[in-house]
């Protein structure tokens, strides 16, 4: 069960789809959320600009102190007008470290939720989510900021490719999957072998009481994030679940193929796991 979720809660004007999703999850599982605001320091990663001077640098950066305080804020009001079971802390921390920071907490925790980082956004937060998905050993959902408050979670798409990521994934979604009323697999095949069929999957679902239905297709020349996003709309899916792939490069990831590609164009939250 979903237990114990941890939010990385934006400092980001507007409002906050994570916070949103996140107590989402507690009222549905009865969990508890720890959501943690990061107060980022001066560092090379952050849009100072060329020559400015030290007292307005450490201007610029005081407002990344009242921007994590407020989201603290903001937290805690939804979550006591919601009724769960909450924590929250504010961190001060560079930009590398808050990211280390992030996926140490998620390690004893059931899940992270991260919002999916912005271009335009003031802070970089793709490098947190990435330290989250490849570091954390734990699930992440993250979150559209299209989300629409309380939007259920009823149909439930598994992009499946018969690799252990895919496979951690299923068993890190099983709550949710167990409590969706419609589940999808699909598997999609760069060439024409027949190797990642999903029947096994389907039984092994049906065992813990969720039916599914599977499809394949074969698309070798096409990109897998853009058909797996076509085949959630196609499906009406409220989520989709599939496994998480980088390579690493001494402390970096680099994103996979199908994980980069989905990303940038995700409209429904996406369970990831590495």
């Amino acid at each position: 069960m979903l237990k114990d979720i941890i939010v990385n809660l934006s400092i980001e004007a507007g409002r906050d789809v994570g916070t949103e999703f996140a107590i989402y999850l507690a009222r549905q599982f009865g969990s508890h959320v720890e959501g943690v605001a990061f107060a980022y320091e001066p560092n090379i990663g952050l849009p100072v600009p060329i020559g400015t001077a030290a007292t307005v640098v450490q201007g610029f950066f005081a407002e990344y102190r009242d921007r994590a305080a407020r989201a603290g804020e903001a937290f805690t009001e939804q979550a006591k007008a919601a009724g769960i079971a909450f924590n929250t802390q504010q961190i001060t921390a560079e930009i590398p470290d808050a990211a280390d920071i992030f996926a140490r907490l998620a390690r004893t925790r059931d899940l992270a939720v991260v919002v999916k980082p912005m271009p335009e956004d003031s802070v970089p937060t793709d490098i947190l989510l990435q330290a989250a998905l490849f570091t954390s050993g734990r699930p992440v959902i993250v979150v559209p900021h299209s989300r629409a408050a309380d939007a259920p979670l009823d149909r439930i798409l598994i992009g499946w490719d018969g690799g252990p990521a895919a496979a951690r994934a299923v068993g890190d979604a099983m709550p949710l999957l167990k409590r969706a009323k419609s589940v999808s697999i699909l598997t999609i095949m760069l060439s024409g072998d027949e190797g990642h069929k999903a029947e096994g999957l389907v039984r092994h679902l049906k065992r813990h009481g969720v039916t599914a239905d599977a499809s394949v297709t074969v698309a070798p020349d096409m990109d897998v994030g853009s058909i797996m996003l076509s085949y959630a709309a196609d499906v009406s899916a409220d989520m989709i679940v599939m496994g998480a792939y980088g390579h690493s490069r001494f402390r970096e990831f680099l994103l996979g193929g199908a994980t980069r590609s989905i990303l940038p164009s995700m409209t429904v939250p996406t369970l990831m796991s590495h």
